[in-house]
C-alpha cells in the first residue's frame, strides 16, 4: 500500500488546496436531462494528493431515495505549472473516459471537454461534450455543476450538487 499521508503538498497544486478533503452532500443533488427521468442523488467527493503536481479525485453518487449506487468517477486534476490552466483526466463507471481542460480563477475551476471516449458497447445516445464548474462559496461549501451534450441533444445542464466538507 502506498503511503501518502504526511507528504508535502506539491507547489504546483498549492492554489488548489481549498479542494482537498472529503466532501458530502447534505442536501440532495438534482439530475435532469431531456432523455431521462429527473432524479435526486447524494454524492461523496474526495480530493487527495500524493506529493506529485496533481490531485486525485473521486465522486461516488447514490440514489436519493434508495441509496443505490449510481455514477462513479475517478481521476486526476493536473494544473499546468505557472499558469491558471488545468486539466481533468477522468474515468466513469458508465464507460466514459474524459479529458477536460480549463482555468482556475481563485476558488473556481471551469472545465470543458477536450476529448470524450467510451466503450464500444455503450448505449446511445453517447456523450460528445461536457462542461463542469467546481466552486467554493463564501460559506465553505463546494458546488459542482455538470453540463453535457449528447449525440442527439445540445449542451445543457445535467447535474448540480452542493457538498459540505466532512471533518475527520
Amino acid at each position: 500500500m502506498e503511503k501518502t499521508e504526511g507528504l508535502p503538498l506539491h507547489p504546483d497544486v498549492a492554489h488548489l488546496e481549498w479542494l482537498l478533503g472529503h466532501w458530502e452532500s447534505k442536501t440532495l443533488g438534482q439530475g435532469t436531462y431531456p432523455t431521462i427521468k429527473s432524479f435526486h442523488y447524494h454524492e461523496q467527493a474526495n480530493f487527495t494528493h500524493c506529493g506529485q503536481p496533481l490531485l486525485d479525485y473521486a465522486f461516488y453518487a447514490f440514489h436519493g431515495d434508495t441509496g443505490r449506487p449510481l455514477h462513479r468517477e475517478v481521476g486526476f486534476l493536473r494544473p499546468r505549472a505557472g499558469t491558471d490552466q488545468i486539466a481533468l483526466i477522468g474515468a466513469q463507471n458508465t464507460g466514459l473516459s474524459i479529458v477536460e481542460e480549463g482555468e482556475v480563477r481563485g476558488k473556481e475551476i471551469t472545465l470543458t471537454s477536450h476529448s470524450v471516449s467510451r466503450i464500444t458497447f455503450g448505449k446511445e445516445p453517447r456523450v460528445v461534450k461536457t462542461k463542469r464548474i467546481l466552486s467554493l462559496d463564501q460559506d465553505g461549501k463546494l458546488r459542482q455543476c455538470f453540463s453535457m451534450a449528447t449525440s442527439n441533444q445540445e449542451m445543457r445542464p445535467h447535474l448540480e450538487i452542493t457538498y459540505c466538507r466532512k471533518m475527520p
